[in-house]
């Protein structure tokens, strides 16, 4: 089992790299939406898995919060290494974070075209 001063470091450290640092002593009330959002980030990130799976993570964002949470996005993962697999319906987000995009069909749900 993993030691709480090294459960700690990797906390500090995955708070580190979503920008939360400066609130890791706040409550879950006590934090905007945006911070939530960063906060499930570096839950995934404190595994470091080496393929991070996110489904509309950006969805229930203000476009501003959104163009910066996607711009740490970008740096995580230049800064991490792993791979992204995203679902997204916002097509400029998929041509801004995507290395390669895959457009799916409604019904079955099969690749209909890919960039």
């Amino acid at each position: 089992t993993e030691k709480r001063a090294q459960l700690k470091a990797r906390t500090d450290a995955a708070l580190a790299l979503v920008g939360l640092s400066h609130a890791a002593s706040k409550r879950p009330g006590e934090i905007s939406g945006g911070m939530k959002q960063r906060v499930g980030i570096a839950r995934a990130l404190s595994m470091e898995p080496k393929v991070l799976l996110m489904d509309e993570p950006f969805g229930a964002l203000d476009a501003l919060t959104r163009a910066r949470l996607q711009d740490e996005l970008l740096e995580i993962v230049a800064t991490t290494q792993a791979t992204v697999v995203m679902v997204t319906h916002d097509v400029d987000e998929a041509v801004l974070l995507a290395d390669r995009v895959l457009v799916l069909t409604a019904r079955p749900g099969r690749v209909g075209a890919e960039e």
